[in-house]
Formats: C-alpha cells, sequence, structure tokens
C-alpha cells in the first residue's frame, strides 16, 4: 500500500469528504482529488498535514511501510 492509498482509505473512514480536508488545507477540492488520485505531487509537508488531519478525525491511521525503490 502506497501513502496516497493510506491517505484515502483512512478519510474513508473516517467518513470526511475531501472537501473537508482540502478545506483545512487551504487548498481547493479539485487540487486535493488530484493529490488522492496520484494526478499530482504536493510537497511532503501538505501531504503529512493532510495525513495527521485525517488520522486525528479517525482515531488512528491504517498502517503502512516505506520501500525503497531500486533503479
Amino acid at each position: 500500500m502506497q501513502l496516497i492509498d493510506t491517505l484515502k482509505e483512512s478519510r474513508k473512514k473516517a467518513k470526511i469528504t475531501q472537501a473537508v480536508v482540502a478545506n483545512h488545507l487551504k487548498i481547493t477540492q479539485g487540487y486535493y482529488s488530484k493529490i488522492e488520485n496520484g494526478k499530482s505531487d504536493p510537497p511532503l509537508s501538505l501531504f503529512l498535514r493532510a495525513l495527521v488531519f485525517v488520522c486525528e478525525k479517525n482515531g488512528a491511521c491504517v498502517t503502512f511501510s516505506i520501500e525503497e525503490k531500486e533503479g
């Protein structure tokens, strides 16, 4: 599972909309949608703020791992 999938799954589990997360981040819902769908690479700080917000609303995050890619 990739980090983007973790964000999307956690948001859905918390039963909050993309618009709620986008509003918290002070970005448009359209831009947030692009982030969740892998069509935009946000700054790491923005992504982490989104993940923390969603996890706090959820009470916890789904687990994920970071794997190093070769090549």
